[in-house]
């Protein structure tokens, strides 16, 4: 089941990441700041879905 958990928590970081960098890039800013930025929110969104979904239920099983 934890399995499960880690590819949803890193398909759901990913789409996220890509939807803001697709955003960005479209701005007429630097395309390498508008992928940086995209990858900033997908760490963001990952660490945030793990403490919030993932590390609560690791720590109620133990």
């Amino acid at each position: 089941m934890l399995t499960i958990k880690y590819i949803l928590l890193y398909v759901i970081a990913s789409s996220v990441g890509t939807f803001v960098c697709k955003i960005l890039e479209t701005t007429p800013m630097n395309v390498w700041l508008a992928r940086s930025l995209g990858a900033v929110v997908a760490v963001a969104v990952g660490l945030m879905i793990y403490k919030l979904w993932i590390r609560r239920d690791k720590c109620a099983v133990e």
